[in-house]
């Protein structure tokens, strides 16, 4: 049974329709290479998670639609990055995501899905499904996040480390020699890094700590 165009949210689909359902929105992923066809794979497992709740299917069925629309968002994500171009004047864009009928919010949600690593995507997926939690997108979302504000941190680390290893924190003698230090060897460093520097006797304390 391969997907419809439309997953019809007022039928009454029995147990093997649904799950024929899940796997042809899955085997449609597989092939996907345009946002919006991803975005309308994302609407259809939405709708077939519905429908599996509609017949009484199991949690686990529920969950596996709800699998397809994680990795629709996903995928989607991925693919606006290959064709949506973010600065400058919308007008000399070659394509908006309002040329695709995609939200700002749903997009930025979708990117942030996308920036999870594929086996930490695949280990959460497994986990919650595993512990019998609800997928959820504002679930994956704050995975994201968390391992962005891991990330961050770590490179944080670094960045001091790379202070000490310099040998530059002695010739400062200021925080704001410190900033300007900051602004020519670390991407973004002022605002990345301000608070490192303010008061210059917290930025010395986290230096000790690395020796």
């Amino acid at each position: 049974m391969g997907l419809p165009a439309v997953v019809d949210r007022s039928s009454i689909v029995p147990p093997d329709g649904v799950l024929a359902l899940i796997q042809g929105a899955l085997d449609a992923l597989q092939t996907v290479e345009d946002p919006r066809e991803a975005a309308s794979i994302v609407a259809k497992a939405d709708a077939i998670r519905y429908l599996a709740e509609k017949a009484d299917m199991s949690f686990e069925v529920q969950n596996q639609a709800a699998e397809v629309a994680l990795r629709a968002k996903r995928r989607a994500g991925e693919l606006l990055r290959d064709v949506i171009t973010h600065g400058g004047a919308p007008e000399s864009h070659a394509v908006t995501l309002g040329d695709l009928g995609i939200q700002k919010q749903t997009a930025s949600r979708w990117y942030s899905i996308a920036d999870i690593p594929e086996e930490r995507f695949e280990t959460y997926l497994a986990d919650e499904q595993a512990q019998h939690r609800e997928l959820t997108t504002a679930g994956a979302v704050r995975l994201a996040r968390n391992i962005e504000a891991r990330d961050g941190g770590r490179q944080i680390e670094r960045w001091i480390i790379t202070l000490h290893d310099d040998a530059s924190i002695g010739t400062f003698g200021s925080s704001e020699a410190g900033l300007a230090w900051a602004d020519e060897h670390i991407p973004n460093g002022t605002l990345a890094i301000r608070r490192l520097f303010t008061p210059a006797e917290w930025l010395e304390s986290t230096i000790e700590g690395h020796q």
